[in-house]
């Protein structure tokens, strides 16, 4: 009986080939979670949803670099917190002009 990991692993595999399903299936599954995570640490939505869909665009764009051994849920919660972070930084600089 295959694993979470073991499945996991076999999207990445796909992702990693190009395979657009495989890229769909870690939108539909990733998407709603990340934008709550994004949401709690910048307290707009709007904006939470853009950086998702950024952190998407460029997995999918670099999905040949994608290693099919590393963690998914934690490259995508860390970039996400990331981008909060700059985003966060972006509005203080914004605010101070």
């Amino acid at each position: 009986m295959p694993t979470a990991i073991s499945i996991e692993k076999k999207i990445l595999e796909r992702l990693k080939e190009g395979d657009s399903k495989a890229f769909e299936s870690v939108f539909r599954f990733w998407y709603e979670p990340l934008v709550h995570f994004a949401e709690e640490y910048i307290s707009d939505l709007d904006s939470a949803r853009n950086i998702v869909q950024d952190i998407f665009m460029k997995l999918w764009e670099k999905h040949e670099l994608v290693d099919p051994d590393s963690n998914l849920k934690s490259y995508l919660y860390m970039a996400t917190r990331n981008a909060c972070l700059s985003h966060l930084r972006h509005l203080k600089v914004e605010s101070s002009y």
